[in-house]
């Protein structure tokens, strides 16, 4: 089927480590043989999961080896590949024990089958069916798959953001080591995990031999490096035989960040994103078969900011639309881009691939994103995300986010905002004289929070009353001036007149766009004349706040805004937000907690919990932690307005270090949210540089790092 391929058990599942093996290898397709359902497997995988049934036809993920006649060209650029090797296979395959042992290791083949175009793919190898296991086994040498050329580019290394499942550095090429492993017929994991070590590390010299051999002869021990025991005893002891071979543990797989580069295939090209939809073209001389034989391939493509999320099979169609003549068919989010299964079969054809992407909005990536956790988990937008996101939309750009960054202006935007609490005081105190029955007196107070829903943005301010609100000095005065008239331009200030009206009194004020010699005071329906003086001072324009910001200030949505601010500094090349969602588990209509907001920095996924003046809940706390496991969060913030020193988030930071965290947890105060330099969460979101098997953890008061 593919060119590695790991084959499981349900059993081998629930190995140490098969789950992260399987994250880090980043297949493309799964195959269900169990009889268990498919979509069992793909909630667990992520991947596209087929069966053998009639629905699906495996030789449509299939391509014969005969069909690389591309090769060539890339042999010729790389010494190394134009050595000679033999390649081994068992051409008679019967019912013994040898025959077997041949088959595990080299797999079976008939001389019709490795006829000579198979020779495109294994260059000037020799092809010999082995006569004697025993022989190579004292002399190793390299397994059926190493001299297939497009193994080339494979290779393996250590970054910060992914665990080393390899400290040790088995099984890796250019060492020198060689590595037998010791089984039984009768132990089927122990021969997969032979070949799915072999799958990881397809250079390395290694071979399965049954205990009943080794019990025969146990010089075959000693001309290999390591050794691993995949047998039925366990307790099966050779390690005077071994000659200073080092043991491998085969109770979990070693694995190292995996890299497929496929580099002498890649292809590149500039294209544009403004579009809905944009064409991808892949030339056909970089292609496996430059005859138009690429019948089923897997095509991968990078470099674009809307595949940036954590690899994923439920948002690949998004982007892909695949006919339904091919239910084996998928597009998936990988480690690095998006990949979209491909099947073409025009011979002699000359020309390339070309593939059309769709482009679909953020709000759609992120709906889809979160579809993935049905039906454990269901996350809804609540009302609260369209006063956030239009927020937002005002201040789009970097400028816009860093003047909610200034604390000054902060500051200023939160003293314009009228006190809901006032008005609703005001409100019942004049109601509640009227109602008799405490049913009476709450439906009283219900009408009075409903009537509060829309905020009326009723405080005026000058530049010169702005000055004394912030307490700005005379030689600071230019540059928040500069910021007023940003405020203004964004449209989170409002600009205009305001002034008594003659006839009933009232304080009255009209847009600057407004202003005309036709002007009726809006409460008493008089007409007015636009005043040039008074009190004998000329009558200046005067500011007031956008409604939609006065009620995302009172409703606490604009700290959320400081938060997206601070996180947008962040060194990431992309980040992206949720806002407001509520989350169920599934049959149940009560909401299990809520996310103030979700957050993705580059691929990694956080959840932030968000206070203005008001401490964090410790319950609320524990539910976030609880959740964060369940959707794979690499990072959570607790942010507040408040200071780091208030006794209350002090309490709070104990109680979180009293919880078993396996990923950093951040602590945003005043102070760090208005920091002009914000610290960089790049530094904790990664691997562990002492211990580089874990992720680092703990909870971080960030203005104090």
């Amino acid at each position: 089927m593919g060119i590695e391929n790991i084959i499981l058990t349900e059993n081998s599942l629930m190995l140490n480590n098969t789950m992260e093996m399987i994250k880090t290898s980043d297949p493309d397709i799964a195959i269900n043989l169990t009889g268990r359902s498919n979509s069992s497997f793909q909630k667990l995988l992520k991947l596209k999961v087929i069966d053998n049934s009639s629905t699906y036809n495996l030789n449509h993920i299939s391509t014969t080896l005969d069909l690389f006649d591309n090769l060539e060209p890339f042999i010729n650029k790389h010494t190394i590949l134009q050595s000679p090797r033999p390649i081994y296979f068992n051409s008679n395959p019967v019912n013994s024990d040898l025959s077997r042992s041949f088959s595990i290791n080299v797999g079976i083949a008939t001389n019709e089958e490795l006829k000579t175009p198979i020779l495109n793919l294994y260059y000037q190898s020799s092809i010999s069916s082995i006569e004697d296991l025993l022989k190579i086994a004292k002399q190793p040498s390299q397994n059926f798959l190493n001299a297939c050329a497009i193994y080339r580019s494979h290779g393996r290394g250590f970054n910060i953001w992914e665990i080393n499942y390899n400290e040790q550095a088995y099984f890796r090429s250019g060492k020198k080591n060689s590595t037998l492993f010791v089984g039984s017929f009768s132990n089927f994991e122990g021969i997969l995990y032979f070949w799915n070590t072999r799958a990881l590390y397809p250079m390395h010299q290694c071979m399965w031999i049954p205990e009943l051999f080794i019990e025969t002869d146990k010089s075959i021990l000693n001309n290999w490096t390591h050794y691993v025991n995949v047998g039925d005893n366990e307790i099966l002891d050779y390690s005077e035989y071994l000659d200073n071979s080092v043991i491998i543990n085969s109770s979990k797989y070693y694995f190292d960040d995996y890299i497929s580069e496929w580099e002498d295939f890649f292809s590149f090209q500039t294209i544009f994103t403004e579009d809905l939809s944009l064409a991808i073209s892949h030339p056909n001389e970089k292609l496996f078969s430059a005859k138009g034989y690429n019948v089923a391939i897997a095509l991968e493509i990078r470099g674009l900011p809307h595949f940036i999320y954590p690899a994923n099979s439920n948002m690949g169609n998004l982007f892909i639309t695949h006919s339904d003549f091919y239910p084996e068919s998928f597009s998936r989010i990988s480690k690095v881009g998006l990949v979209t299964y491909h099947t073409q079969f025009e011979p002699e054809r000359d020309y390339g691939i070309e593939i059309v992407i769709n482009i679909p909005t953020e709000s759609a990536q992120m709906d889809s994103f979160l579809e993935q956790f049905t039906p454990d988990l269901i996350i809804k937008k609540s009302e609260k995300s369209i006063i956030i996101e239009r927020l937002l939309e005002l201040v789009a750009d970097s400028s816009g986010l860093e003047l909610i960054r200034n604390y000054k202006t902060f500051n200023l935007l939160v003293k314009l905002t009228p006190k809901r609490l006032s008005r609703l005081i005001s409100e019942l105190y004049r109601n509640i004289a009227e109602v008799g029955k405490t049913e009476n007196i709450i439906a009283s107070i219900q009408e009075s929070l409903n009537s509060l829903v829309t905020l009326t943005s009723d405080i005026y301010a000058t530049l010169d009353r702005m000055f004394e609100i912030c307490n700005v000095k005379a030689e600071e005065r230019s540059l928040f001036s500069s910021y007023i008239e940003l405020l203004w331009q964004k449209g989170i200030l409002l600009r205009g007149r305001n002034f008594n009206c003659p006839t009933c009194n009232r304080n009255i004020w009209f847009l600057i766009s407004e202003l005309n010699n036709n002007l009726n005071c809006y409460c008493c329906k008089s007409p007015v004349q636009l005043p040039i003086f008074s009190d004998g001072r000329p009558v200046s324009d005067s500011f007031k706040l956008n409604e939609l910001v006065a009620v995302s200030i009172d409703q606490g949505q604009f700290t959320t805004a400081l938060v997206v601010a601070f996180l947008k500094r962040q060194k990431y090349y992309i980040s992206r937000f949720g806002f407001a969602l509520n989350v169920y588990e599934n049959g149940s209509n009560a909401e299990m907690t809520d996310i103030d907001l979700l957050v993705f920095l580059g691929k990694n996924l956080g959840i932030c919990e968000i206070k203005s003046d008001r401490i964090f809940d410790y319950k609320q706390a524990k539910k976030l932690i609880s959740l964060s496991s369940k959707l794979g969060v690499r990072f959570i913030v607790f942010a507040s307005l408040l200071s780091d020193d208030n006794n209350e988030l002090v309490k709070f930071v104990e109680e979180l270090n009293s919880i078993s965290l396996n990923i950093p947890v951040f602590l945003l105060t005043k102070e760090a949210l208005f920091d002009p330099n914000p610290y960089d969460l790049s530094s904790l979101i990664q691997i562990d540089s002492h211990t580089r098997n874990k992720f680092i953890s703990g909870v971080f008061v960030v203005s104090k790092l």
